[in-house]
């Protein structure tokens, strides 16, 4: 059973919130995209892609279990990735859009029959681990200089997905973050906060946190830990 707390807020800059997330503790998946600020529409484009994200995992879990497979599960992900960026063309066409038109996506889902934790992203937005009281960006952000983004998804080509499966322990604690808080709190400060307050508090400390330092990006994060015997 998957716990988890979260927070998605606009900032003290930003008039409008381009974030967009989804949390299913039922099939066990989590997933977050960051519209890409200063393009067109970054918030549709982010709820495109949260939504076929959420469609194809939903399909993959409802498949025989015979099925489930490191292959299929990629080939699912794969095809939500395919899916967002033909639906934000369609969008941007149908709205005579024809500036860049896109979105970040991170993800996790526990994929519990394989005993594996699938770990999906294509941008900047990032999973942290915390374990043995130590904190680990598990991503590698697509960006260049100044971070501008090397890879997203949208009405432009189709990037290649990053997914990787790895192990998973019932202590771990993932962080599932756009920009917009890795930018205004230290690692550190983010790995002392979950250990003090947990799950119950620690967004609303973090948040506070990242207005202090300024908030001027949209923020969401989510803070997951899964319990395999689902107690």
């Amino acid at each position: 059973m998957l716990s988890t707390d979260v927070i998605c807020d606009i900032g003290l800059k930003r008039k409008t919130n381009e974030d967009s997330y989804l949390i299913d503790e039922k099939n066990d998946f989590a997933i977050v995209s960051d519209g890409m600020g200063g393009y067109e529409k970054g918030e549709i484009a982010s709820s495109i892609i949260v939504e076929e994200f959420s469609k194809q995992l939903c399909e993959y879990i409802d498949t025989d279990s015979s099925k489930h497979t490191r292959e299929e599960i990629i080939k699912y992900l794969d095809m939500a990735n395919e899916r967002s960026s033909k639906k934000i063309s369609i969008y941007a066409n149908n709205h005579n859009i024809t500036k860049t038109m896109g979105a970040t996506v991170v993800g996790l889902y526990f994929a519990i029959d394989m005993n594996k934790l699938v770990l999906f992203h294509m941008g900047d937005s990032r999973v942290y681990r915390i374990s043995d009281n130590e904190i680990e960006q598990m991503t590698v952000d697509h960006s260049v200089n100044n971070n501008i983004l090397a890879k997203a998804i949208g009405n432009f080509d189709t990037f290649s997905l990053d997914v990787k499966l790895t192990n998973f322990y019932e202590d771990d604690i993932y962080l599932i973050c756009s920009d917009g808080v890795y930018n205004y709190i230290s690692d550190e400060e983010m790995l002392s906060t979950i250990q003090k307050e947990g799950l119950n508090n620690s967004c609303k400390i973090i948040k506070d946190i990242i207005y202090k330092n300024g908030a001027k990006d949209n923020l969401t994060l989510i803070i997951a830990k899964h319990n395999k015997k689902g107690e």
